[in-house]
């Protein structure tokens, strides 16, 4: 779960990616939010913009849209409705794929067969599009979120953490797969270590099969 010589395994938020922090604040003059449930977009929409309200950026808008991604319709639909809006979307800067521990620990997914399958799909889609990209133009990369913050998990108190990936941090391991419960700190102390490895072992923190000598 963890690679040699991190010793922390954080498993809630922690000051260095603390959500309320000013370090990690966007101040973005708009946000979109975009999902296929009405009521849940609705919900996020209220609770970013009193969000942004209360950290003093009320000119900030915020916006949200119900959208299938798996129809080529919706999305045409959605990108109409942008345009429409006035939203001119033209630069993607981080693309976050939130993969699971379940892409190489296979026994996790033992009653959703399909489930560990698209999520390598995903993965190895995700390190050959980070491969054609420079990191300077869009952050990529595939991590393992822990528990996902669905409405069960908010139930029992689960909260917020992942930022550390839309950071310079991330760099060092675009394309490849994390941990959201590393400690960013720890990461940072041997970023250049993991960078010297990731550049010397191609398929380091990648989907493959384990146990083959290239």
């Amino acid at each position: 779960m963890s690679l040699p010589g991190f010793k922390k395994y954080h498993k809630a938020p922690y000051d260095a990616i603390s959500p309320p922090s000013p370090s990690w604040a966007a101040k973005a003059s708009k946000a979109v939010i975009v999902g296929r449930r009405s009521h849940v977009i609705d919900a996020s929409v209220e609770q970013l913009s009193r969000e942004a309200r209360e950290a003093g950026n009320a000119a900030t808008t915020v916006d949200g849209y119900t959208c299938d991604l798996g129809s080529t319709e919706s999305t045409a639909a959605l990108w109409e409705k942008l345009a429409g809006a006035g939203t001119h979307v033209n630069v993607l800067k981080y693309l976050i794929n939130v993969s699971t521990v379940a892409s190489y620990m296979h026994s996790l997914s033992q009653g959703l067969p399909t489930y560990d399958i698209y999520k390598n799909a995903g993965t190895l889609l995700l390190w050959h599009l980070a491969r054609a990209v420079p990191a300077s133009q869009m952050q990529i990369v595939s991590h393992h979120p822990g528990a996902v913050l669905s409405e069960g998990a908010k139930s029992i108190g689960a909260a917020e953490t992942h930022r550390n990936a839309t950071t310079d941090l991330a760099e060092v391991i675009r394309g490849r797969f994390f941990w959201e419960n590393w400690d960013v700190n720890e990461v940072r102390e041997v970023r250049e270590v993991i960078g010297e490895r990731i550049s010397r072992e191609l398929h380091f923190l990648t989907v493959g099969v384990e146990g083959l000598i290239a």
